[in-house]
């Protein structure tokens, strides 16, 4: 068989093959799902001819991924040749394998004299030869067959192939030389009918490479019939004649065969290039698929890791605050020395600006966070309404305003009473905080299926192009000074955020000079089976006796600085204080007392364990001590702001106090707690839970306190 060169490119005046230049395909192209029939067009389509800088054509880039006829032709010479390579070392063995079987057809049956076995040597050197140059061939295929048609190949290589090429043709016409004439007429047989099927093999083999085929083949044909033709007897006349004939005929078949493999090889690629263009297509959707899950993945992460930051800040932040809050009680409360009154009531405004300030910042954060999750209920805005005037009157009248509240009556609403009643207080808190002179307006009605409030002012008014900048953080018109008795400028930032949480209408009218309007609309309920009234407020209930003095309080708090503040502010109550870290040490005091408390005050985040689990640990203890556990109040004072961990405390029963609490605020609530203990039936006693009011109690002592 004929030694096949494997990378030989199949256009004219070209004996090298030139290492080709390859540009990166973009990103998302890369991590496109191509198979190996298409990798050879993927990357020959992003390759640049003559080594042209640039970048290779990506999505966007006006490119059209189609094949140009040069790249295509190079790509259908490239796959021939792939082929040529795969089979190269079957077809070198056969070709050995004819070889041998020329050879001995040549030396069966040849004497003993000197001739014979000068022509035995002489064929047996022809074979080793033959040998060396197909194993030479082995070699560059081989090596042909790891380089690939896409990575290109060394001009040395190439020219093994060429010059190995070529010497094999003319070892194989050297037969007719070396076993012409033969001892018998078989052999002679056996020799041309060998000979013509190493040369239809060579051409079969080398088809795909149309000048290769053609010196190769050319070459068998012509050294084999001159070594016939030496002899000048009419039969091997006969059969050279007929051996030049069959090379003809193979050149021919070999070129239309080269046409018929390039045209398919060519519909192929066509094929291949438009699977790699829908591919790149699918594969940019793809990424674009990608790039939203991970956008979305990515924007998951910051949401929680804003809302786990903001619980950890605000935590961290009321810890020292609440201490402040009741050290500066404490130092109200046993001040002998009146020059320092002044001072102390103005670190405690300065304190309660603080408070207010860390509580604006913190609540605004969440909102813009999505830490706030709405509660809607159904409820009258009578009751709304009667609280915010209550509250604000005072402070309206202590400007010489007048707080002029009109409600309509039996107006219900579905939404989240806590939130609305947010909103109308920043509202009122804002008109109140810029009226110097006249009036504040509410008015609350029906209009259609909404209910309207409407809160407006005699205010300096706002002008239309700062009507949409009041709206943002810590922006305030008139207050270059940053005065705070006007605000921290975050009321309205969070009125804004309220009402895009609920859903609710908001707008601002104003006029220069005459003041401004406010105006909410909601959906006003129909639906009076689904209202239930409020629940008796401060306004109404009558006073508590004082059940803190003498109690049996435990105290767990992990910051020792606000639990010595808190002990200091209990024991001003008259309670007696078993203090600890963790349930552990407030179980060791509480033993050496050898009593059941009344109540458990701790904060929510302890270390190593919640708030919930170290008042479950205590109550437990004094179950199997005292059996009375279900006597012993709870109430949680912490700056947890978590909404999940706030979930789970409410879930619990107990009550949440938020840090700073001001003594006042703690007196009362622990009082009510006490008091619903000790007046309810055995077994059906309950903390006050988040979503209860307070019933008003005379808090005189813990102001005497």
């Amino acid at each position: 068989m004929g030694c096949a060169e494997p990378r030989i490119q199949a256009w004219p005046c070209t004996g090298v093959v030139p290492a080709r230049r390859h540009r990166t395909r973009g990103q998302a192209a890369a991590s496109c799902p191509t198979s190996s029939d298409h990798m050879t067009v993927s990357n020959r389509l992003h390759s640049w001819p003559d080594g042209a800088p640039g970048e290779a054509p990506g999505p966007g880039s006006g490119v059209s991924l189609q094949l140009d006829p040069g790249t295509e032709r190079q790509l259908v010479n490239e796959r021939l040749f792939q082929g040529v390579v795969d089979a190269t070392p079957r077809t070198l063995l056969l070709g050995l394998l004819a070889a041998l079987t020329l050879a001995i057809a040549a030396t069966w049956g040849s004497g003993d004299d000197d001739a014979d076995a000068r022509h035995r040597r002489l064929v047996w050197t022809w074979v080793g030869v033959v040998t060396l140059v197909l194993a030479h061939g082995l070699h560059t295929s081989l090596a042909g067959r790891k380089t690939g048609p896409s990575g290109g190949m060394s001009s040395w290589l190439a020219r093994q192939y060429t010059w190995g090429s070529h010497l094999c043709a003319v070892l194989w016409g050297a037969a007719g030389w070396v076993l012409i004439p033969a001892p018998a007429p078989w052999a002679v047989v056996v020799i041309l009918v060998g000979m013509s099927m190493v040369l239809l093999g060579a051409s079969a083999a080398l088809a795909g490479y149309r000048p290769l085929v053609t010196i190769h083949v050319s070459l068998i044909a012509l050294v084999f019939s001159a070594g016939l033709l030496r002899t000048w007897q009419p039969e091997y006349v006969v059969c050279a004649l007929g051996f030049l004939l069959l090379g003809a005929t193979a050149i021919f078949s070999a070129h239309r065969q080269e046409a018929a493999l390039s045209s398919a090889i060519a519909g192929q690629l066509r094929i291949a290039s438009l699977v790699e263009r829908l591919q790149l297509e699918q594969c940019q959707s793809e990424t674009a698929r990608q790039e939203a899950v991970l956008a979305r993945e990515e924007a998951e992460r910051a949401h929680a890791a804003k809302t786990v930051f903001m619980a950890a800040a605000s935590h961290d932040l009321r810890q020292p605050m609440h201490a402040v809050t009741q050290y500066l009680a404490a130092i109200a409360r046993h001040n002998q020395d009146a020059k320092l009154d002044a001072s102390i009531t103005g670190a405690g405004q300065a304190v309660d600006a603080m408070g207010k300030l860390l509580e604006a910042v913190l609540e605004i954060s969440k909102l813009m966070s999505g830490a706030v999750t709405p509660k809607p209920d159904v409820f009258s805005l009578d009751d709304l309404g009667a609280r915010r005037h209550s509250y604000f009157e005072p402070l309206a009248v202590a400007k010489g305003l007048v707080l002029d509240v009109g409600i309509e009556p039996n107006l219900l609403v579905r939404t989240d009473r806590m939130l609305l009643d947010r909103v109308i207080g920043n509202l009122l808190h804002n008109a109140i905080s810029y009226t110097a002179r006249g009036r504040v307006v509410v008015r609350v009605g029906r209009r259609g299926g909404l209910v309207r409030i409407r809160i407006a002012d005699t205010g300096g008014g706002i002008a239309r192009a700062e009507r949409e900048r009041v709206f943002e953080p810590f922006y305030q018109l008139g207050n270059p000074g940053r005065n705070r008795q006007l605000g921290f400028g975050l009321g309205l930032a969070i009125v804004r955020e309220h009402v895009k949480l609920l859903g609710l209408g908001l707008r601002l009218t104003s006029r220069v000079g005459r003041g401004s309007i406010f105006t909410i609309t909601l959906p006003l309920c129909a639906d009076r089976r689904r209202y239930a009234r409020s629940p008796v407020t401060t306004d109404d209930a009558a006073s508590l006796r004082n059940h803190v003095a003498d109690a049996l309080i435990v105290l767990i708090d992990d910051d020792d600085m606000s639990l010595r503040a808190t002990e200091t502010t209990l024991q001003a109550f008259g309670c007696r204080v078993v203090v600890g870290h963790d349930a552990d040490e407030a179980l060791e005091a509480l033993d050496a007392v050898a009593a059941c408390p009344a109540a458990i005050v701790s904060d929510y985040r302890l270390e190593g364990a919640t708030g919930l689990e170290a008042v479950a640990c205590v109550k437990a203890h004094c179950s199997l001590r005292f059996g009375s556990a279900a006597r012993v109040a709870v109430l949680i004072v912490s700056g947890e702001t978590s909404p999940d961990e706030l979930a789970k405390v409410h879930a619990s029963g107990a009550q949440m106090l938020h840090k700073p609490v001001r003594p006042v605020v703690l007196f009362k609530h622990l009082n009510v707690a006490l008091h619903r203990h000790a007046s309810a039936p055995h077994g059906q006693e309950g903390a006050l839970t988040m979503g209860e009011s307070i019933p008003p109690i005379d808090v005189q002592h813990a102001r005497n306190v």
